[in-house]
C-alpha cells in the first residue's frame, strides 16, 4: 500500500502555519508576563510539535532547526534562566526563519 505524502505534507504545512501564528502571540504575551508558565509551556508544545512533525515527514532541516528553540525553550521552562526581550527576538526570528522554510519547501526550493 503506498501512502500519500503530499497530502500529509499539505496537512502538516497548514498546522504548522497555525502553531507558528500561536507560537508569536503567545510569546509576545510571555514577554510581557515573564513568568507565566503556561504561556512557555504553550509556546514550546507547539515547537515540539513541529519539530515532531517534521521529522516524521523527514523534514530534517525544519525538525533540526526547531530543536535548537525548543532547547531554549527548555531552559526557560526549566528557569534556569528569564525571558528577556532579546530571548523573544531571537525566538520570533526562529519561527520567521521556519515560515521562509515551509515556504520554500512549498515552492520547491
Amino acid at each position: 500500500m503506498e501512502i500519500n505524502t503530499e497530502l500529509y505534507q499539505r496537512q502538516f504545512y497548514q498546522e504548522a502555519r497555525d502553531l507558528l501564528e500561536e507560537i508569536s502571540s503567545n510569546l509576545l504575551k510571555a514577554e510581557s508576563d515573564p513568568d507565566n508558565r503556561e504561556l512557555l509551556n504553550a509556546v514550546f508544545r507547539g515547537i515540539h510539535t513541529i519539530k515532531g512533525s517534521a521529522g516524521v515527514l523527514e523534514m530534517y532541516d525544519i525538525s533540526g532547526f526547531a530543536h535548537h528553540i525548543e532547547t531554549l525553550l527548555n531552559v526557560l521552562r526549566d528557569g534556569k534562566t528569564q525571558l528577556t526581550p532579546d530571548m523573544v527576538d531571537t525566538i520570533l526570528a526562529g519561527v520567521d526563519h521556519i515560515i521562509k522554510m515551509l515556504d520554500d519547501r512549498i515552492s520547491g526550493k
